[in-house]
Order: structure tokens, then C-alpha cells, then sequence
């Protein structure tokens, strides 16, 4: 297998793993701050707040969507990381 190849692999794995994991919460703290004009520290904070309470649990919330990029991780890794050159 080339180098190239092997390099595109890894970065596929591990970026699509890191993408599913941070866009949900990306998207809550944006939405805080660009739409809804909350200053960045008081947004932070109240996500924080929020991540493990009960009726909120963004960190279920986040987990529960990355599910389809570890399945695309996998994937990636199973097909590419195989691949005769």
C-alpha cells in the first residue's frame, strides 16, 4: 500500500470520527452566539452546564449522532485500509 494512501486512510478514520463527535456541539454553541447574539463565556458556560443535566445531556445528545461517522470511520478504515495498490 502507498504512503499516500495509508496518510488519506488515517486522516478519512480519525477525521471523520472527530467530525462526528464535535458537530452537534459546534452547531448548539454557534447557534448561541451567532443567532441568539450571547456573548462566547456565557454560552460556553451554559453548554457546560448543560452537558451531563438531566432533561438536557448534550454529551448524549453528541454521542447519539456520531453514530453514522464511526459507522463511515469503519467503513473507511475497512475498505481503504485494505486496498491493493
Amino acid at each position: 500500500m502507498s504512503t499516500r494512501l495509508r496518510v488519506l486512510t488515517r486522516l478519512g478514520f480519525w477525521g471523520s470520527l472527530l467530525a462526528g463527535l464535535l458537530l452537534p456541539w459546534t452547531i448548539m454553541l454557534s447557534v448561541d452566539i451567532f443567532v441568539r447574539h450571547i456573548p462566547f463565556a456565557r454560552a460556553w458556560r451554559s453548554f457546560s452546564l448543560h452537558l451531563f443535566a438531566p432533561g438536557y445531556n448534550f454529551f448524549l445528545i453528541g454521542v447519539l449522532t456520531a453514530v453514522p461517522f464511526v459507522v463511515l470511520a469503519v467503513v473507511i478504515l475497512l475498505h481503504l485500509g485494505t486496498a491493493p495498490v
